[in-house]
């Protein structure tokens, strides 16, 4: 009797035994159990961004590109100007010139209001010492002031022609402006004096609307490309 006592004790404490052994082992391999790995779609979104980025950044550079393409660019001194090849006499009448400076850093967006007569001109308007500008686009109609101490008044050595202008860094709104403009089908200057209303109004072509659209984006393109 005693013997089958002495053996059954023995089972109990191999079978104690056994449980904590397999009690033991799972729960140490629950703690040394890896982390999942990371799954391809975590890191996804960010290199697609990157990726995006990337793209679009290269798009812009090759749409500024073509742009400088077609424009004049002249150095001065570390500074360069970026406009089109306008004519040194161009038919008379008002012009509108935007154009883009740079010193390779920061870029700043100029225009240039230019009334240009000639003797031979029907509309004998000859000077008009101006010194306010009404743009009439698809949207409305805007009147810019100016300072007449800001205007240049030229004269030829034969006195057969003569031109005025202001160049004046724009504005936000003035940015805005040459937006509109660039963006309408039909666009007329009428540059006149406040006080003897005497004045010359013009019609912009389409390839000046186009210019003017085409500056104004390459402005942006560059300005955009800097930041980055």
């Amino acid at each position: 009797m005693r013997r089958i006592i002495v053996i059954a004790l023995c089972v109990y404490l191999l079978m104690i035994a056994a449980g904590t052994g397999v009690y033991l082992y799972l729960g140490d391999t629950t703690k040394k159990a890896p982390p999942p790995a990371l799954k391809a779609s975590d890191t996804a979104p960010a290199s697609g961004k990157a990726a995006e980025k990337k793209s679009a950044g290269a798009a812009r550079q090759q749409r500024a590109d073509a742009l400088r393409s077609e424009m004049k660019c002249v150095d001065r001194k570390g500074i360069t100007l970026y406009t089109f090849d306008y004519p040194k006499k161009p038919e008379p009448g008002v012009y509108l010139r935007p154009f883009v400076v740079s010193d390779g850093m920061a870029y700043e967006l100029k225009f240039d209001v230019y009334y240009f007569y000639d003797i031979d001109d029907a509309q004998k308007t000859a000077w008009i010492h101006g010194d306010a500008l009404e743009i009439t686009t698809d949207s409305g109609v805007h009147t810019l002031f100016f300072s007449s101490r800001d205007r240049r008044d030229k004269m030829a050595m034969d006195a057969q022609d003569l031109a005025e202008n202001y160049v004046h860094t724009a504005t936000r709104e003035e940015e805005s402006l040459l937006e509109e403009i660039g963006a309408s089908q039909h666009v007329s200057l009428r540059y006149y004096q406040q006080e003897s209303g005497l004045g010359r109004s013009q019609h912009l072509s389409r390839e000046e609307i186009h210019r003017i659209h085409d500056m104004v984006e390459f402005y942006h393109l560059e300005k955009q490309e800097g930041e980055q």
